[in-house]
């Protein structure tokens, strides 16, 4: 988990293709059908006002073929990965979408962002100075087996975390317990922040607590009978390595899994809160370009995070028995510099790049104008405190481009390609082949900078490349980020010089000082200033080139009952939701 969240905030500007369908009844395509508007409205309550959402028209359509699946759920996702089946070693927000189904956090967030108690008694009672925390457990919880839930899985759990070997997303450098770094180098085979009191009460003691540290301490249980039995101190990565079927004690649990094809769950009898009415749950890998096929043929009921398009939108609503809902949420697409080259330390050939790429083609190519611009690489939901879209403008300027490595003494030679003092300016790029955002997009950014003298040398990598490899030996100068590898909504993590996600070795000690006096601060408010600052900071510095906001675009079929979009935070909760039969 470590900051990895997949917290979601509604966003404050409505796009233009919203307005048109509210004001005027009807709309075109681009091949001239009419979009009927009739069920496509704006959200009214306190956190969903600018959510733009689709209402099916009928559910009981006769061309509902999935009315016919019964207690049967299958969701649309466009990879799979195994590492995703431990909340510990997630690779990507689609990893959540399992992990939430499989276990049980200590708390949740209710709709307006504040923790509520889960499978604890009650919120944890916190000490004056924030730095130690007692949790009581509820004494009825079982894994999927029936067995108890104690605070020796707790206990394990942290063991787990703090083990030499771990490599996983978790932040324990952030959390800081007490004593884990001893636990960590073998000096110790207990850790002393960890305090169990009876078989459901533990207490946990932080040397230093900081605005992450309850979000940290919110952790998802293991369970030591089950993992503990592939587990030694020093080799965490055993769960990692090993051949080991998810173990969990949510709403559902492992029945069966196809590479790169499938997970199949079933309804866990143990459940605390009661059995589903799903009695299964499929998570089925389709490519983005069949999402909308799969779901009017009724194969798939659900599916997260479709490209917001004309076409697309056109589709969905015209589907009686669809409904969706749009918003923005914490992913930006932005290029990561790899800060270890020479050359892209130089803030002005980081400028150079920002101002040869055209982002409105950008947007126009991959939504149809939909997505918003960004100036610096930050989430403008959750930091409006400073954040002003009327600021944010179109940076792209090609001639100002040529002009500024013209003066720094770039020039090009007989193919195009710019040289100074024998060397070239060119860069590897590396290229996620399996998403569809960036195989929509590389190519106006290739052609952008290529037209200024930039040559991109492009390279192919999967899915998993940056967790199956060493940050350190990393061989790359830019990557071209999706929004789904990126929502992080903290940027200690990101852009700190310590940061857990830091993979471009990005450093500004000025920065740094800005994000620690943040990280003290409880009062979202009262640091207004702070994050102001460390929003120029980051849009002056380019650590990244910011590209565009992203946005949610979640459609499912209206069987599906107890989807709640409002809640800021998550769309729904799985043990929420029903389904028609």
């Amino acid at each position: 988990m470590g900051n990895l969240k997949k917290s979601i905030l509604l966003f404050t500007t409505t796009f233009i293709m919203t307005l048109s369908l509210i004001s005027c009844g009807t709309n075109e395509n681009n091949s001239g059908n009419k979009i009927k508007v009739d069920n496509i409205y704006k959200g009214s309550g306190k956190f969903d006002r600018d959510t733009l959402y689709i209402s099916a028209l009928n559910i009981d359509s006769p061309t509902n073929d999935s009315l016919f699946k019964y207690d049967l759920l299958n969701i649309g996702i466009k990879s799979l990965s195994k590492r995703g089946f431990n909340p510990y070693f997630v690779d990507s927000k689609e990893d959540y979408y399992i992990i939430d189904a499989i276990w049980e956090p200590l708390m949740r967030k209710n709709y307006d962002g504040e923790f509520y108690p889960n499978i604890l008694k009650q919120l944890p009672t916190v000490s004056e100075d924030r730095t130690v925390y007692l949790f009581s457990l509820k004494e009825n919880l079982t894994w999927e087996d029936g067995t108890k839930i104690t605070t020796k899985d707790i206990e394990f759990t942290y063991k787990f975390l703090m083990d030499s070997s771990y490599n996983g997303s978790f932040n324990r450098e952030l959390l800081n317990i007490k004593g884990w770094e001893k636990y960590k180098n073998g000096e110790s085979d207990s850790i002393e922040g960890f305090e169990i009191i009876d078989d459901y009460t533990f207490r946990i003691t932080v040397e230093k607590p900081t605005i992450y540290t309850m979000e940290l301490l919110n952790i998802y249980p293991l369970s030591f009978t089950y993992y503990g039995q592939y587990y030694f101190q020093g080799g965490a990565n055993e769960l990692n390595n090993s051949d080991i079927k998810p173990f969990g004690n949510g709403v559902f649990k492992y029945l069966g899994y196809e590479e790169d094809k499938y997970l199949t769950l079933e309804s866990n009898s143990f459940y605390f809160k009661g059995k589903s009415n799903i009695n299964t749950l499929t998570f089925k890998v389709i490519g983005e370009n069949n999402f909308i096929n799969e779901l009017t043929t009724g194969k798939v009921d659900f599916v997260r995070d479709e490209i917001l398009n004309d076409e697309v939108l056109y589709e969905v609503s015209q589907a009686d028995f669809l409904s969706g809902y749009i918003f923005s949420n914490y992913g930006y697409a932005s290029i990561v510099i790899n800060h270890k080259n020479p050359i892209l330390q130089d803030l002005n050939i980081r400028s150079v790049i920002n101002m040869a790429i055209d982002k409105n083609k950008i947007i126009e190519v991959l939504s149809n104008g939909k997505l918003d611009i960004i100036d610096a690489p930050i989430d403008k939901n959750f930091y409006n405190l400073f954040y002003d879209k009327g600021n944010v403008t179109n940076e792209f300027n090609k001639n100002s481009a040529i002009s500024i490595l013209e003066k720094l003494g770039w020039k090009k030679n007989e193919n195009g390609i710019r040289e100074k003092d024998g060397q070239k300016l060119e860069f590897v790029f590396l290229v996620d082949k399996n998403s569809e955002v960036v195989s929509k997009i590389f190519p106006l950014i290739k052609s952008d900078l290529e037209n200024v003298g930039i040559n991109i040398v492009e390279q192919e990598i999967d899915d998993d490349f940056f967790y199956l490899n060493d940050k350190d030996n990393l061989v790359y100068d830019m990557f071209l980020m999706d929004p789904n590898f990126n929502y992080d909504p903290y940027w200690y993590n990101t852009f700190h010089t310590n940061g857990k996600d830091n993979y471009y070795f990005y450093s500004n000690p000025e920065l740094d000082n800005v994000l620690n006096n943040i990280s003290t601060q409880f009062d979202l408010e009262q640091s207004g200033d702070l994050y102001q600052n460390a929003y120029e900071i980051l849009k002056k510095d380019l650590p990244v080139i910011p590209i565009f906001q992203s946005k949610q675009f979640d459609i499912y079929n209206a069987r599906i009952m107890g989807i709640n979009s409002v809640n800021i935070f998550k769309t729904f909760y799985y043990d929420e939701i029903i389904l028609k039969k």
